[in-house]
């Protein structure tokens, strides 16, 4: 059961893989005890899943609750400790609660450097985490140099195609594409694409991210057409993967109708645009920055 939940998260079908991690969860913890390494492992797998799907109260309630179980079993300083940090800090980002998250992120760091040493990939992976929170919250002076240093120890230890140099690229091409370096921004985001693509040819959130922010860098040059079918692409592999309603699916159409407004396409935007904005407003409420941003789309449309 187990390893069809692992091929189905692979897969991308995570609506599959939720009910099969559930079951593991309940089997393992009838078995062995609330208190036992398997069970953290399978906390943390479920944790990640309901991460994915934006289910991010039961998520950061598993991810507290094997925090604590590591903690008990492992110590204070492990390598899953170090894990379980970064999961929980990448959940609270993801929602905006960047005061809690930037000292989880800078502890996970912090113990990787003293578990692992100076050179090794969990440390180039913490410390372009953590530039994704500087970045996150407006600091993208501080965090492409965390990026760019993750990039070149990447590059030491792994080949071109990994998926980690995949992820990092991206983010330095966001925050060059974020300071008006278009040209610098979109080469990197075409490795991405196709560094994404080759590792996950059936489709993924990681190709539709990616596709996403080489969209809208176009879009910013004015090459609508091209981005509207990255846009187009990438909104219909996210509602292949991800249930109905996901935030996710919400702001790729949301970008997505920006970019037909651009094209005067106005009758087929709107509904992507009112439909989005709901999704937004409904999860995260009229504060958070992509509801804003979506509501910006709306207002600009003409005829609202």
């Amino acid at each position: 059961m187990h390893q069809l939940a692992s091929v189905r998260l692979v897969q991308g079908k995570y609506a599959d893989a939720e009910p099969l991690l559930r079951k593991t969860l309940q089997s393992r913890r009838e078995l062995l005890g609330d208190e036992h390494t398997q069970v953290a492992d399978t906390q943390i797998e479920l944790a990640n899943l309901l991460h994915d799907l934006g289910q991010y109260d039961e998520a950061e309630a598993l991810y507290r609750a094997t925090l604590a179980l590591d903690r008990k079993l492992l110590g204070e300083k492990h390598d899953y400790i170090a894990i379980d940090l970064n999961n929980l800090a990448s959940l609270l980002q993801e929602v905006e609660r960047f005061d809690e998250a930037e000292p989880l992120f800078r502890q996970s760091l912090a113990m990787r450097r003293e578990l692992r040493g100076a050179e090794h990939m969990s440390v180039a992976r913490a410390m372009s985490n953590l530039g994704g929170l500087l970045e996150a919250r407006g600091d993208a002076r501080a965090a492409e140099p965390l990026f760019r240093d993750a990039l070149a120890m990447f590059l030491r230890i792994v080949d071109e195609d990994h998926p980690d140099v995949s992820a990092v690229r991206f983010n330095i091409a966001r925050v060059l594409h974020d300071q008006g370096n278009l040209t610098e921004a979109e080469s990197l985001y075409r490795k991405v694409v196709a560094g994404v693509r080759q590792t996950y040819p059936g489709g993924h959130l990681k190709v539709a991210e990616a596709l996403i922010g080489l969209g809208s860098l176009l879009s910013d040059q004015g090459h609508h057409a091209r981005a509207e079918s990255l846009f187009s692409e990438a909104a219909t592999m996210l509602r292949q993967v991800l249930p109905a309603g996901h935030w996710r699916t919400a702001l790729a159409e949301s970008e997505w109708a920006a970019c037909l407004v651009a094209l005067e396409r106005y009758d087929e935007a709107m509904p992507l645009l009112e439909r989005g904005h709901a999704v937004l407003l409904e999860r995260f409420g009229d504060r958070d920055s992509r509801t804003r941003r979506s509501a910006t789309y709306l207002a600009d449309l003409p005829g609202r």
